[in-house]
C-alpha cells in the first residue's frame, strides 16, 4: 500500500491518495468521500487499462456531479418526496431532485467528507465516517467503515454500519465503467448480461412505481447478454423516462449471500467483469446525463462513456412496502459486500 499528498479539502483537511496494488489489478482511492480514482487491470494483450471514469486531481471532486467513483451513503438512489418513516416518526432528507431525494446529499454527503483511515493492509484499506443522530436526515449515532480490498483481479468493496437507533443504511459505490478505457468513447458496444429476470418500473422523477415487472419482451431484458447500445432508441417508455438505461434490476435468487449478477465485456480490450454482491438490486445507469466533463490525461467524458453497476437496495425502499427493507435495527451490526472480477 502507498500513501500520498492529494491535497485539502474545502475545510482545510489533509486528503490522501492511497494504491493497492498486485500483479493484476491497481486500485487508487481517495479518502475524500472514500472514491475510487482509478482502477487499472490488464487486458488481452498483457497491457494496463484504467477502466473507471475519474479525475486527474482532487479539486473537481468537490462538485463532482456525476458522483465519479464515490461512496454513496447512508442512503443511495432516490427517495420519494425526501422522507420516510421509522416507528411512526417522518424523517426530512434534503429536497435536491425534484421534489425528491438522490443520493443523501448531494452536497454534505458521505462523497463529500473526507474519511478516516481506520485500517490498512498490503491489500486492503478500511475507512471510517461517524455520522450524528440527526445527520442529512437520518437518526442514530452512526459509524461506517468502507473496506476496498485487491485479489489477484479482483476489486472487492465492503459496507459495515453500527448505529444506536433504527435508521435508514443504503449504500453503493457509483463507478463508472469503460473496460475499454476511461479515455475511449461511449460503453454502447459493450457487452452486458444480467441475472435478473425483473426490474422496478419507474415514473416521472424515476421514483419506482411499486411494481416488480418481468423484462421478458423489452428492452429492459439482458438476460441472454446484449451491446448496452442495441435496444437504447427503441419507443419504448420506461427508456423516454430516464433517457435511456437508468433501471433498478432484481438480482435472481436474493438471499442475503454473495451471488454474481452481471457479466460485462468489451470486444475492444477483451476485458471481462463479472459482479458479486450479497445486496437484493443493481442500478443500471448508463451515463445519460453526464456532460462534457474533463477527467484523467485530459479525456472529456460524456453520455454514455461509462456504464455504472450499483449494487444496492431498491430505489424508495425505505417507503416501499414489498421491496426489502434497507432499514437497520440499532445497536446491531450490518454488512454488505460487492465484487467486481476482472478476466481477459
Amino acid at each position: 500500500m502507498n500513501r500520498e499528498h492529494f491535497g485539502k479539502s474545502p475545510k482545510g483537511e489533509e486528503v490522501s491518495l492511497y494504491t493497492l496494488k498486485n500483479d493484476r489489478i491497481t486500485a487508487r482511492i481517495t479518502d475524500f468521500g472514500a472514491t475510487l480514482v482509478s482502477l487499472m487491470v490488464k487486458d488481452a494483450r498483457g497491457e494496463d487499462r484504467d477502466v473507471v471514469l475519474g479525475y486527474r486531481s482532487l479539486e473537481p471532486y468537490f462538485d463532482n456531479p456525476a458522483c465519479m467513483g464515490a461512496t454513496i451513503a447512508p442512503c443511495a438512489n432516490r427517495t420519494a418526496n425526501a422522507s420516510y418513516v421509522i416507528d411512526g416518526v417522518r424523517y426530512q432528507m434534503s429536497i435536491n431532485d425534484g421534489r425528491n431525494n438522490l443520493h443523501s446529499d448531494l452536497v454534505n454527503g458521505a462523497h463529500k467528507r473526507v474519511w478516516s483511515l481506520k485500517n490498512e493492509t498490503n491489500s486492503s484499506l478500511t475507512f471510517e465516517l461517524e455520522m450524528a443522530d440527526g445527520d442529512l436526515g437520518f437518526p442514530g449515532n452512526r459509524m461506517i467503515n468502507v473496506t476496498y480490498g485487491i485479489s489477484e483481479g479482483t476489486l472487492s468493496i465492503e459496507y459495515k454500519i453500527r448505529s444506536d437507533k433504527a435508521t435508514v443504511f443504503n449504500p453503493t459505490n457509483h463507478s463508472y465503467f469503460n473496460l475499454s478505457g476511461h479515455d475511449s468513447g461511449d460503453i454502447l458496444d459493450d457487452w452486458l448480461k444480467l441475472d435478473c429476470t425483473c426490474f422496478t418500473p419507474v415514473v416521472a422523477g424515476s421514483i419506482p412505481d411499486g411494481s416488480i415487472l418481468e423484462v421478458k419482451g423489452t428492452p429492459m431484458d439482458f438476460t441472454e447478454g446484449k451491446t448496452i447500445g442495441r435496444d437504447f432508441d427503441l419507443n419504448y417508455e420506461q427508456l423516454k423516462l430516464t433517457n435511456g438505461y437508468d433501471h433498478n434490476f432484481v438480482i435472481d435468487g436474493y438471499d442475503g449471500m454473495l451471488r454474481h449478477f452481471a457479466t460485462l465485456k468489451s470486444n475492444k480490450t477483451g476485458i471481462v467483469l463479472d459482479g458479486y454482491t450479497t445486496m437484493p438490486g443493481v442500478q443500471v445507469y448508463a451515463g445519460n446525463f453526464v456532460e462534457s466533463d474533463e477527467g484523467k490525461n485530459g479525456a472529456i467524458y460524456r453520455a454514455h462513456d461509462g456504464v455504472c453497476l450499483e449494487t444496492q437496495f431498491f430505489p424508495n425502499s425505505a417507503n416501499q412496502e414489498g421491496f426489502v427493507s434497507p432499514v437497520i435495527n440499532g445497536n446491531e451490526e450490518y454488512c454488505y459486500r460487492t465484487e467486481y472480477r476482472f478476466s481477459c
